[in-house]
């Protein structure tokens, strides 16, 4: 009788822990950065007097529904960044030697194309766009909650700093560093997935060439 024994990986093995461990660094960043700043922002202002928050301003949410809004929105980002850390490596194109910005090209419209269509056009597959998503708007929360803590605690230990802080308008200058933030993650999303496509053409390539004839 053959015995068949259980083969182990250790590249893969390591892969998957990094994985893991990726996943759940970005998730407890997201968790905790949202509770430091929801915990400044209750000892500076427990009524949400002065909250900047829109659905507070505009439909007068206490903190029952800011709460269950941020747990929502954290349970889409942490999926999202879930599909792009665990997802398949199905959108990525066979075509070895791409370059960057043909592989941009590639990867976003599913077909050879012009660069400028990735930023007029959606993502032929959604899970390019969820994947993308996930890896950026994770990492811009986490930074912008960082942001915002301290701002809120400037705001109540410094003068000068409220003073500065009235002078700008308190909606226009956070949207502007989220965006900026936002286009930034996006550019390193794009440049992962260009090292990840490299790494598995050229170890099909490999494949290929120590594969029998």
């Amino acid at each position: 009788m053959t015995q068949v024994k259980d083969s182990f990986d250790p590249v893969d093995f390591n892969g998957k822990f990094k994985r893991a461990a990726e996943f759940w660094t970005i998730l407890g960043l997201l968790i905790a950065t949202r509770v430091l700043d929801n915990y400044i922002t209750y000892l500076m202002d427990p009524q949400l007097h002065r909250e900047a928050n829109l659905f507070v301003k505009l439909h007068g949410f206490g903190w029952g529904g800011v709460l269950v809004g941020q747990a929502l929105l954290l349970a889409v980002i942490g999926w999202a960044c879930r599909s792009d850390i665990f997802g398949s490596d199905d959108p990525y194109p066979r075509l070895p030697g791409l370059s960057f910005s043909s592989f941009l090209s590639y990867y976003h419209t599913g077909s050879p194309g012009q660069l400028w269509e990735v930023f007029l056009k959606l993502p032929h597959r959604k899970e390019v766009l969820w994947r993308g998503f996930g890896y950026t708007a994770s990492r811009t929360f986490i930074i912008m909650s960082v942001l915002v803590s301290i701002s809120n605690l400037c705001l109540f230990l410094n003068p000068n700093y409220r003073a500065f802080y009235r002078k700008v308008f308190p909606l226009i200058f956070p949207l502007g560093i989220c965006v900026f933030l936002f286009v930034l993650w996006l550019w390193g999303f794009f440049r992962k997935e260009y090292r990840r496509y490299s790494e598995i053409t050229n170890s099909f390539a490999s494949t290929r060439q120590l594969s029998p004839a």
